[in-house]
């Protein structure tokens, strides 16, 4: 009959190092992808866009300004707030000088007060 021999001191510390390089290689990884997740950028818009119904953000606005100042009175805007801030940076915010196209049912031509 054959004994089974005990793993020496050397085993576990040759299994310990595999699993710690294992582990260092999941961390890494998952800190890569993060890292490109987090550094995505938009996607480029591949259609044209109306020039009439451009505008070009100014210091302050928001979504919902810019939506109620361009729709018709008493009007829902949520909707049209939704596509606007669409065409936000990476964070959510609009950029002053950043020229956004405004949705179908808003008219650049028309304004309310703020």
């Amino acid at each position: 009959m054959s004994e089974k021999t005990k793993p020496t001191e050397n085993t576990y510390r040759a299994r310990r190092a595999v699993a710690g390089a294992l582990l260092g290689l999941t961390i890494a990884g998952g800190a890569k992808t993060i890292d490109k997740l987090t550094d995505a950028k938009p996607a480029e818009q591949t259609s044209t866009i109306d020039k009439e119904n451009v505008y070009t953000v100014q210091q302050g606005d928001t979504a919902w300004d810019i939506s109620k100042r361009f729709s018709e009175p008493d009007t829902e805007i949520r909707d049209d707030v939704h596509e606007i801030q669409k065409q936000a940076d990476k964070n959510g915010f609009l950029q002053p000088g950043q020229q956004i196209e405004l949705p179908a049912d808003l008219d650049p031509n028309r304004t309310q007060a703020k």
